[in-house]
This record gives C-alpha cells, sequence and structure tokens, in this order.
C-alpha cells in the first residue's frame, strides 16, 4: 500500500470529524459534524471528500483543503447574512402616536387685552402645525384663519377682539377634528412611505448577498 499525502490527508479527516463528535466515521452512518456543532456544518462535506475509501476521490493535496476550508467558511457565512436578511421582519404600518390615541382637544381658553389664548391637551408638534395649516376647506372669521394663528408649547394664540373671540372659538372647534384627522392620515403616509424604502434597501442587500454567493460558486481559484 502506498503511502502519500492522501493517507494523511485522509487520517486528518478522521480526526478533524473527532474533533467535533467525539467519534472516529465509521462506514456511512457516521455521526456528522452538523449534528453536534450546526456552525461548522460546512465542514461535513469537506471530510466526507476526505475520508473517501479510493484515495483517487480525496483532494490531491493538503493546500487544496486550506483552500476548501477559507472557501466553505465563507460561502457558509454568506448563507448565514443571506438568511438572515430574508428573515428581517418590516413592521406593518402601526402608527403609536399620543396625537392619534387621543386626538388633541381644546381645553381652555384666555382672553387677555385683545390676544385669545386657546390651551389645547397636548403639547403641538411641527406635523400638527402642518396639519393644522393645510386644513383645506374652512370657514372662519376674516382674516383669523389657521395660518393666522401663533401655535407654541399646548397654546394657540391670536389676536381678536371680545366680539370675535366667541366667534372664533366656535370656528376653532370645528377645525381641530379635521386637523386631527389631516395629522393622522400625514402619519399613515409617512409610514408607508418609511416601510417601502426599507423594504427595497433590504431586497438590494439580498439581490447582493445572492449574487456574489454565485460568484463565490462558480469562480474557482
Amino acid at each position: 500500500m502506498t503511502t502519500d499525502e492522501r493517507t494523511d490527508i485522509y487520517a486528518l479527516g478522521l480526526i478533524l470529524n473527532e474533533m467535533f463528535t467525539g467519534e472516529i466515521p465509521q462506514g456511512s452512518g457516521y455521526k456528522t459534524i452538523e449534528s453536534t456543532a450546526p456552525e461548522h456544518s460546512y465542514l461535513d462535506e469537506l471530510v466526507s471528500g476526505m475520508i473517501r475509501q479510493s484515495s483517487e476521490d480525496r483532494p490531491a493535496t493538503i493546500d487544496i483543503i486550506k483552500k476548501e476550508l477559507i472557501g466553505r467558511k465563507n460561502e457558509f457565512i454568506t448563507r448565514q447574512q443571506l438568511d438572515q436578511l430574508k428573515s428581517t421582519v418590516i413592521p406593518t404600518s402601526e402608527i403609536d402616536d399620543p396625537l392619534v390615541a387621543n386626538p388633541m382637544q381644546l381645553t381652555d381658553f384666555d382672553w387677555q387685552n385683545g390676544l385669545l389664548i386657546l390651551n389645547l391637551s397636548h403639547p403641538i408638534n411641527d406635523l400638527w402645525t402642518w396639519a393644522f395649516r393645510n386644513l383645506g376647506t374652512y370657514q372662519s372669521v376674516s382674516g383669523k384663519g389657521p395660518s393666522v394663528f401663533e401655535l407654541r408649547g399646548n397654546e394657540a394664540r391670536i389676536r381678536a377682539s371680545e366680539r370675535e373671540t366667541p366667534l372664533i372659538i366656535g370656528y376653532f372647534k370645528l377645525w381641530l377634528p379635521s386637523a386631527n384627522q389631516r395629522y393622522e392620515e400625514k402619519l399613515k403616509q409617512m409610514k408607508v412611505e418609511e416601510e417601502t424604502k426599507l423594504k427595497r434597501e433590504l431586497q438590494a442587500k439580498i439581490d447582493a448577498e445572492e449574487a456574489r454567493l454565485r460568484l463565490k460558486r462558480s469562480i474557482k481559484l
């Protein structure tokens, strides 16, 4: 029986499998590395080639083994990354916002020397300000529409005479439901746009990983 490098490769395959499984491979039903160390399952196919009964069927040199180890590990990592990307879940468009759960309401008012101060149930943010100023069609006291109000903190302020004050408050109460609805609609739109962007970015990463894996499989150095 001639002893050459392929004999050493056979012995190395036995040792490699035993390192992970605690058993020396015997026959075709031996204990695989995947069964005890799934994170190193990429070694099983290599071990299988190293311990072929016919030396002609084994890798010819240790250098080939080294390249196979590196190549299979890289492919295995790429597969793991690809699986992780594919299992990434983009959340559905559910709005978690205090102004949607509890829409803005008028809670109180004050009038001091021609300045009407309306107290609101929540602090005003930029998006709600936008919704309030973009109601579409509305009725108002002449020159006292939503665009004229100063919105700050949880207050809406406007110059108003005593006679105008009851009318302005009445119109303001009519505007609130429209502003709240527009606010919620805009939030939903932004959420959908964000999720669409995330899905596109995720798909681009998946496509890139799949292309990388195809190249790793097809090009042999």
